[in-house]
């Protein structure tokens, strides 16, 4: 396994932890905008694009990110599980 599958592996699990609906969007390689993961934490929508650094999230999937906090959503980029805690655990009660 990829050690972006390894991300998205942990990134599944701690959603799963938090109670959170989450699907992942199958890639057709046609450069989509769509990103990692669409999901409801604790009734935000947040979008997650997964990275190994030094990669980089592609324009479109910059522009999905955008998009959906331009709605209203989270949108970010992990490179690791420090990120996803802290963008999601701002929303802990």
């Amino acid at each position: 396994m990829t050690p972006e599958g390894k991300l998205k592996d942990h990134v599944k699990a701690y959603l799963d932890e938090r109670g959170a609906y989450w699907f992942m969007p199958i890639g057709v390689g046609y450069g989509s905008a769509a990103v990692d993961f669409f999901c409801c934490v604790k009734g935000r929508f947040v979008a997650i694009e997964t990275k190994i650094w030094p990669r980089k999230p592609t324009p479109r999937q910059l522009l999905c990110l955008n998009a959906v906090q331009a709605a209203g959503g989270v949108g970010f980029v992990a490179y690791d599980m420090d990120a996803v805690r802290a963008n999601l655990g701002r929303y802990d009660d």
